[in-house]
């Protein structure tokens, strides 16, 4: 739908341009005198009143069309991409804490925290943050004071995380649609990295990137095309979610891809709204998030 738009805006523009010569060409406007220039801008036979009036006509409704929609969309363009940069930087800041803190949950000391801690929340998200991702329960309880608002227990990661990405997923939505019109291809080369992200789709169920083989508790494969929601509640328990880190490592090459666009675009703009360390900043206290409450033990 985009490209269409572009492509009628150019097709307005490259009419305008022709209409612009031939009024030239059909007036009597003095020329450069050159051989060349007379050929291309001096027309000495008689012009059709008609096509006159349809290229007049045009050029008229064209600075009308720029007076009302080109010059106030290219004042509302910039407002508009730095608003939704705000809301992908904090949809970045909330995914970078819930990993981060799922890490912190799964590690067993402090000792095992220090290793991943880094000063930027990026820079921690590397091999040792993979190596105790491994050992990650998603069906413990989730490290949240959010609670079943009629039956007051806590939620299960698994539970706490399909909420959150769901959440997030239409807020991408919602930015999508209500203004694509506005953003450059980078913007939305971005909402669509978290929309169409195999990590995100296993969560929410909302696009093909399902993962298709899953492995059980027992050993066995499964050909599923179901949610991970549907896998870690009640009896069904498959093997620790992160035992194999592809779908983890690939991920964080989607976060790092992002990273890189909100630094560039906030020294674009001289913007001061993007903290480098807005995770690790709280996580590294000793009261911020829980240690070894959602690790699954090698005897498990």
């Amino acid at each position: 739908m985009r490209k269409n738009i572009i492509r009628f805006e150019y097709g307005i523009h490259v009419l305008f341009l022709v209409c612009l010569f031939l009024t030239i060409r059909w007036s009597t406007i003095p020329v450069i005198n050159n051989v060349i220039c007379e050929k291309i801008f001096i027309y000495k036979g008689n012009i059709d009143s008609a096509a006159l009036n349809i290229v007049t006509g045009y050029i008229t409704g064209y600075f009308v069309y720029a007076l009302t929609v080109i010059i106030p969309d290219l004042k509302r363009k910039t407002p508009i991409r730095k608003e939704v940069v705000r809301r992908l930087t904090k949809i970045y800041y909330n995914n970078i804490y819930l990993l981060l803190l799922m890490c912190k949950n799964c590690c067993k000391t402090e000792n095992e925290w220090g290793k991943v801690i880094r000063d930027k929340d990026i820079d921690c998200l590397g091999e040792d943050f993979l190596n105790i991702m491994r050992k990650f329960d998603i069906t413990s309880v989730a490290d949240s004071v959010y609670k079943y608002e009629k039956k007051q227990t806590r939620l299960s990661w698994v539970e706490y995380l399909n909420n959150k990405y769901k959440e997030i997923y239409r807020d991408l939505d919602d930015m999508f649609l209500e203004y694509q019109y506005y953003l450059e291809n980078e913007e939305i080369t971005i909402i669509n990295k978290f929309r169409y992200s195999e990590y995100f789709d296993n969560f929410t169920g909302k696009g093909f990137r399902l993962t298709k083989i899953v492995t059980g508790f027992d050993k066995y494969l499964y050909y599923e095309d179901l949610p991970i929601i549907f896998y870690y509640t009640g009896e069904n328990k498959l093997s620790p979610i992160f035992e194999n880190t592809n779908m983890l490592k690939a991920y964080i090459e989607e976060l790092k891809s992002i990273h890189t666009f909100l630094i560039g675009f906030n020294k674009k703009y001289k913007l001061k709204n993007f903290h480098e360390d807005f995770a690790i900043s709280k996580l590294k206290e000793k009261n911020f998030g829980h240690l070894g409450t959602s690790r699954i033990e090698d005897n498990k």
